[in-house]
């Protein structure tokens, strides 16, 4: 099972999704790290998952998903994709539109 996590600036979206379909979906306006793992213990097959966050300190999720689960990925702007980002200023393009573009 996989946990993906879309961290906005006041809303944060978490899917578990099972061989490929969505089994479980979520929205929360406090993605700490207790939450997280609350749906780690729900969900005990989970064992990796993706991060994208528009914020920048959301360590000590990353660091529970880092230490409970066999792969963890942080998706951002070093992470390579299959699209060119033409942005005019590709460094200030958030995570989540990146993300968007390539799912496209």
């Amino acid at each position: 099972m996989n946990l993906a996590i879309d961290i906005g600036n006041s809303l944060a979206k978490l899917a578990v999704i099972e061989n490929g379909q969505v089994v479980d979906f979520l929205k929360t306006d406090r993605p700490d790290a207790a939450f997280v793992a609350g749906v780690l213990d729900a969900n005990p097959a989970i064992d990796a998952a993706i991060a994208i966050s528009c914020r920048t300190a959301d360590s000590e999720v990353e660091s529970l998903l880092r230490r409970r689960l066999r792969r963890f990925l942080r998706f951002d702007r070093s992470v390579p994709v299959p699209i060119e980002n033409r942005y005019a200023t590709p460094e200030t393009l958030g995570p989540d539109r990146l993300a968007a573009a390539v799912g496209a």
